[in-house]
């Protein structure tokens, strides 16, 4: 299922599947842990850990 990220409002709950997707939206991870590729927002190379709690992208 694809949702248009315009579409997304603050305080929605999207799943992320576990074959990965693209998001172009900040989120705050609510449950488990995930690998995320920010280097095209942070210019960090390679992928973070993100934890339950924190968000995607930090400044």
């Amino acid at each position: 299922m694809e949702i248009n990220s315009d579409d997304l409002v603050p305080g929605d709950i999207i799943e992320i599947p576990r074959s990965g997707c693209l998001m172009q939206c900040d989120a705050v991870l609510v449950s488990g842990n995930c690998i995320v590729n920010e280097s095209m927002l942070t210019g960090k190379y390679g992928p973070t850990d993100v934890s339950m709690g924190q968000q995607g992208f930090r400044k």
